[in-house]
This record gives structure tokens, C-alpha cells and sequence, in this order.
């Protein structure tokens, strides 16, 4: 056989066993998140950056991300999870967490999370992870809400924009003062919609009067004398013209970066938002801030702020995953890589929850991420939080809004919606 003939057959045989060879078998993770549906937010190319970097440094792991909007995202979730294809991965509210965990198709988190993990996140963070007695998410984002304020305005009606008001007398009259700065201009807006969502975020103004849904005992007290006191307040910022009440939280976020509105409720991830809907973007960065929950008479002496009601983004594992591994590589990569949660931060707002990540100059040199810190150690669960939550949270709402739109006596529509919540639970 001549050398030719000798190599060709050599080729030819190495071929052969190539095209035997099955190629390396892929783990497919699927992630669905509204953080890569929403444009505004400023999440989407981080997003893709990450599943580049992940798949560049895990060959056998390809992860498809799947836009989710929010709104949508508890009642998909709960379709996929009761037909038996959810996606590995969800983003998921901490509000929504009991009422998922109590379908039984997510994945109990325990044995996945080190003790190095452990150490490096906040106990407040694992412990929002808990439901139904297990752990069952991983905390992405910490999102402790807020009082978002307008600068320029707060200054206008002749307040310090570097003192936002810390009282509830003093978010009283800067609410009015703001009002009073001429036609189209609003001082506050509360999320007034008949969801468990509009409900979750009223929970600061209740506590700030002592109001709460439940008590400890489980028992309804929503229409005590502090929860009259609280709807009360709620309803005064209606009738004095100070909030319209039929605007949506989009909307509401519209008016404030139209800089027509002086106070709303949000989280950290309002940063990315008011960037992608304001057109100065980062020169408007400059007329808006965050600070703590103004404080009402409720609250204890030791307490410098409000309470905020928790909002952090989570990440779920499905029960019926097939590739729970890769997945959880995955979701603790989100959170861990200090690049791709550097990124995050900038474009979305939205930190890190790994507490050594927090040692970096672009968080610790930031006053933003201060406030975030500093209402994040006052932030805490709302008693009403549970399967039955959603249906409860419509209840309530809609009570504040036959006060508020239909001018109905506040005792009597709190009652009311006492009587229907216990129904409902006793069904």
C-alpha cells in the first residue's frame, strides 16, 4: 500500500469513529423571567450576557431564557406546575411563595445551599426563602420597598430634598405642599387596584397606625379602630385631591417620570425603570431619590423608620425538573458572579444579595444602595401571607375602594370585608 492509499485509509477509518461516537449530551435549563420581558427594566442584555458567560464556562449546560411578563407570572407558573411542564428555573415574587409551595411542585432548597452560601447571605434573606416549613427559594435580589420622591418638587413646595420627610406629619404636609404646586401635578400615589399586590403594598401605611389584616393568632382585625384610622388616611388623600386613585402601578411610574408626581411605593428596581422612561435617563437620576418609610405613631421608640413589606425577586426550582443540577448551577451563578451582579446593579438598580459582593466601592460608595440597606433591616413579612393570600389581598382592596371611589363609610366596608375573608378561609 503506497503512503497516499496508507493515508486515506487512515483518515478514513478516523472518520468512522468519529461519526460513531454519539456527540456530548447538553443539560437543557430553561429560566423563565419577567426580568427578561420587561424593556424598561434594564435586565434584558444583562440577561444574555449572563447565559453567554455561564454556557462559555459550563459547555454542557444550555440555558434558554424565556420572557415572562409579571403579571403574568403566578397564574402561568401555577398552569405549568398543575400540567406537569413548569420551566426549571422561575422568577417569582416573595408573594406568590406560599401560595406555590403549597401546589407541591417546587423543589425544597435545603440540602442544595452550602455553608459557604449560607454565611455569605443576610438571615433575613434565607429566611424569606421559607415557606410552608421548608426552604424553597433562593433569593436573588433583597427589595425592601420604599418611599420614592421627586427632588425638584420637594424642594419647589420648600422642603430640604436632602431631608425627605421621616414622620407621618411631616410626609402629611409635604403630600399637600406638593398637591398645591399648580394643575397636573400630584403628591402622592398608592397602588389602588383590586389585587393581592395593591393590598401586600398598603401594608406599610396600615402598620404605621398599628393596622394589620390578621393578628398573630390568626384572628381578622382589619377593621379595628386602627385599620378605620389607617383607610382613613388613605381615603383623605383622595378626597383632598392629592392622589387619583384609578391610576395602575405603570401609570403611576409614567406621572412620576413625567415629573408630575412627588411621592410613590417602590423598590430599588425602580432605578432601571425611570431610566428607560424618562428621556434625560441618567440627568434624571439626579431629580429622584429613595429613603426610608416615613415613621407613624405605631411604630416603636427603637424603630428609626416605617416598616417596608419585602419585594424581593426569587428564584424557584421545579420539582419535576430533569436537570436540578445544572439548574441550581445556574440560579446560584445569578447571584454569585461578580460581574454579571455588577452589570445587574448598574443597568436595573437591583443589588447583589451576597453580603462579600457588597464589599465592592460601586456598592458601598453609593447612597442609593445605603437607603436600600437601611430599610432593608426594617423590612418584614405582613401577617396575611399564605396560600389563601391572593383571594384575601382582592378582599381588602376591594374595601379601600368602595371607601375611596364609591364614598362608602369606612367601618362598615371594612367590616364587610372581614366577614368575606372569613368566609373565604372557612370554605
Amino acid at each position: 500500500m503506497n503512503k497516499s492509499r496508507w493515508f486515506l485509509a487512515l483518515v478514513m477509518l478516523i472518520l468512522s469513529f468519529t461519526l460513531a461516537v454519539p456527540a456530548l449530551a447538553k443539560s437543557t435549563v430553561s429560566f423563565h423571567s419577567w426580568m427578561a420581558a420587561e424593556v424598561t427594566s434594564g435586565g434584558i442584555s444583562v440577561l444574555q450576557e449572563a447565559e453567554k458567560k455561564f454556557e462559555e464556562m459550563n459547555p454542557d449546560i444550555d440555558i434558554e431564557t424565556v420572557p415572562l411578563p409579571y403579571e403574568e407570572t403566578p397564574d402561568q407558573l401555577a398552569i405549568m406546575i398543575a400540567a406537569g411542564n413548569p420551566p426549571d428555573i422561575t422568577t417569582v415574587d416573595v408573594i406568590w411563595l406560599e401560595q406555590l409551595a403549597a401546589m407541591g411542585g417546587l423543589e425544597p432548597l435545603s440540602a442544595y445551599f452550602s455553608e459557604d452560601l449560607l454565611k455569605d447571605l443576610f438571615p433575613s434573606s434565607v429566611d424569606l426563602g421559607k415557606a410552608q416549613g421548608d426552604q424553597y427559594a433562593l433569593v436573588w435580589n433583597d427589595n425592601p420597598n420604599l418611599l420614592c420622591y421627586n427632588r425638584v418638587l420637594l424642594e419647589k413646595a420648600g422642603f430640604n430634598p436632602d431631608q425627605p420627610p421621616s414622620t407621618m406629619d411631616d410626609f402629611n404636609q409635604a403630600i399637600a405642599a406638593i398637591s398645591g404646586l399648580g394643575e397636573g401635578i400630584l403628591g402622592i400615589e398608592l397602588n389602588m387596584s383590586k389585587d393581592s399586590f395593591s393590598a401586600d403594598y398598603l401594608h406599610p401605611w396600615l402598620w404605621n397606625f398599628g393596622a394589620e389584616v390578621f393578628n398573630p393568632d390568626g384572628e381578622i382585625i382589619l377593621n379595628n379602630a386602627a385599620g378605620v384610622e389607617a383607610v382613613e388616611w388613605v381615603n383623605s388623600l383622595v378626597k383632598n385631591k392629592y392622589m387619583d386613585p384609578g391610576l395602575g402601578i405603570r401609570e403611576i411610574r409614567v406621572i412620576f417620570a413625567q415629573e408630575k408626581l412627588g411621592f410613590m411605593l417602590e423598590g430599588p428596581w425602580i432605578r432601571g425603570i425611570l431610566r428607560g422612561l424618562n428621556p434625560r435617563q441618567e440627568e434624571f437620576d439626579k431629580d429622584w431619590a429613595l429613603a426610608p418609610i416615613p415613621k407613624g405613631s405605631a411604630i416603636p421608640n427603637d424603630v428609626p423608620y416605617g416598616y417596608s413589606n419585602p419585594s424581593s425577586h426569587m428564584l424557584v426550582l421545579s420539582k419535576d425538573s430533569k436537570n436540578k443540577e445544572a439548574a441550581w448551577k445556574y440560579m446560584e451563578f445569578l447571584i454569585s458572579d461578580p460581574e454579571i451582579t455588577k452589570t445587574y446593579y448598574q443597568d436595573t438598580g437591583l443589588m447583589p444579595t451576597r453580603i462579600s459582593l457588597l464589599n465592592d466601592p460601586i456598592y458601598k460608595d453609593d447612597p442609593f444602595v445605603r437607603q436600600v440597606l437601611n430599610q432593608t433591616e426594617y423590612m418584614k413579612k405582613p401577617l396575611g401571607w399564605g396560600p389563601r393570600w391572593g383571594r384575601v389581598g382582592e378582599i381588602v382592596m376591594a374595601a379601600v375602594q368602595e371607601v375611596v371611589l364609591m364614598g362608602r363609610d369606612v367601618q362598615s366596608a371594612l367590616d364587610e370585608a372581614v366577614r368575606q375573608i372569613d368566609i373565604e378561609l372557612s370554605m
